[in-house]
């Protein structure tokens, strides 16, 4: 049972994150965005207390003390329940915190908002090549920002 929940659980993952990227190719097809920092939103999934959500909440933390108005917001329920929104102030720009097969996900939770707003992936990547599974979902941000020359280059 333990090796069948192990290949299953990867496949459902990557059947779920299809999915919702598709309903969001549906969502922002014909929205026209522009590039603004006016409002920024940093979304990610906080509770996971990992990487990620540490650097959104240096990236948030970052933003105010510059000026920007900006909010964090913490989208990690979406990761299992694909109904979950979050409540917020739109924004200019969403920046998504998260692996590239999760972005979907995080942005739904901030849908319809993040439907017209420029949306940036900040992913990072510590290996050479990133994944299969991290493929095509550039096409759901305008941007993809990392932490790093070596992650910029994998990906």
């Amino acid at each position: 049972m333990n090796a069948w929940h192990t290949s299953l659980k990867p496949m459902l993952a990557q059947a779920y994150s299809r999915t919702c990227a598709a309903a969001l190719d549906l969502a922002i097809a014909r929205q026209a965005a522009t590039r603004s920092f006016h409002r920024v939103a940093v979304v990610a999934a906080l509770g996971r207390r990992n990487g990620i959500s540490s650097g959104a909440v240096l990236q948030f933390e970052m933003l105010r003390r510059l000026g920007f108005e900006a909010e964090l917001i913490d989208a990690g329920p979406a990761l299992r329940n694909p109904l979950f929104r979050v409540r917020h102030t739109p924004a200019s720009t969403y920046v998504v915190h998260c692996g590239a097969p999760q972005t979907p996900q995080l942005l739904a939770a901030v849908m319809p908002a993040a439907a017209s707003a420029w949306r940036i992936g900040y992913w990072a990547w510590e290996l050479p090549d990133p994944p299969d599974d991290w493929f095509g979902y550039d096409r759901l941000v305008n941007e993809i920002w990392t932490p790093s020359r070596f992650a910029q280059a994998s990906l």
